[in-house]
């Protein structure tokens, strides 16, 4: 087992990026960041 979660993520790459520019957290724009990358794969 690799120990990643596998989920589904819904959103697609361009609400992902649209979402990352309002974040004013940067433990917010890691999470959202992380989704990106996955959803890029």
């Amino acid at each position: 087992m690799s120990g990643l979660p596998h989920i589904k993520i819904a959103e697609s790459v361009e609400v992902l990026l649209k979402i990352r520019k309002q974040q004013k957290r940067i433990l917010a724009y890691d999470k959202v960041q992380r989704l990106y990358f996955n959803q890029k794969k």
